[in-house]
């Protein structure tokens, strides 16, 4: 009978550890949220880009802590999703956040108002609907797409001045979208008017391509005189049939 063979057992292979839920970091924006009036982020928002506090508050606009006050885990979380430093600063210091869903955050955005910034606009996580989707009711007639944040917060403020409620929704691809978002805007095309306002601009032709690559189709309006979309209706140009 041939001897026995020793064979050492293989060791299992240690599992992947996962990154904490984005959605921890609801903490966190909350905090923003809490600390938005009187800052510089109202300031910017107010002042330069006349979207009112109460619009600002409606959509859950918040201010960038350095340090906010929150929980080991959450910074743990930010740490993870590389919201927040080894050493605890928090990379939308300062700026102007944005966070939707608005209860359990799936996607942060910022638009940082310091100088030496990584760039204008930063996005943390990703949303498989557009931004502001969750605002679309049983009531909500037509959709307006736009290219950035302030452009849908200057929508919403005269959809808001015109009494329209939920009848027609503003909304933005964070980043740059996801293959469920453009899925979602093609479905809800077929039962709701989609209007799509791209910027005066090289990048709003790319936009446009972009989403008519994706098979996004629907009625384009062009802001007059070259002004951004939010320069536009903030001054008075209405092109909806509303």
């Amino acid at each position: 009978m041939p001897p026995l063979r020793c064979f050492r057992p293989i060791p299992e292979r240690p599992k992947e550890s996962r990154r904490p839920s984005f959605s921890l970091l609801a903490e966190a924006v909350a905090a923003a949220r809490a600390n938005f009036r009187g800052s510089p982020a109202e300031q910017y928002l107010t002042v330069k880009r006349r979207i009112r506090p109460i619009v600002a508050s409606m959509y859950g606009v918040g201010y960038g802590l350095p340090f906010p006050p929150v929980s080991q885990a959450v910074l743990k979380a930010a740490q993870a999703h590389r919201l927040a430093t080894d050493k605890g600063w928090w990379i939308w210091a300062g700026g102007l956040v944005y966070a939707e869903p608005p209860l359990e955050p799936q996607m942060i955005q910022v638009r940082h108002l310091r100088d030496k910034a990584y760039s204008k606009y930063q996005t943390w996580g990703r949303l498989n609907r557009p931004a502001g989707a969750w605002r679309v009711g049983p009531n909500t007639q037509a959709l307006v797409v736009v290219e950035g944040m302030i452009d849908m917060l200057a929508l919403a403020q005269v959809f808001h001045d015109h009494n329209l409620g939920n009848k027609i929704i503003p909304l933005y691809l964070a980043g740059s979208g996801s293959t469920r978002a453009y899925e979602w805007l093609r479905e809800t095309a077929e039962r709701r008017h989609l209007f799509l306002i791209p910027d005066a601009d090289e990048g709003g032709k790319d936009w446009l391509t972009n989403l008519r690559r994706h098979g996004v189709k629907g009625e384009v309006f062009f802001p007059p005189d070259g002004l951004d979309p939010d320069e536009a209706v903030l001054d008075g140009w209405w092109p909806f049939p509303f």
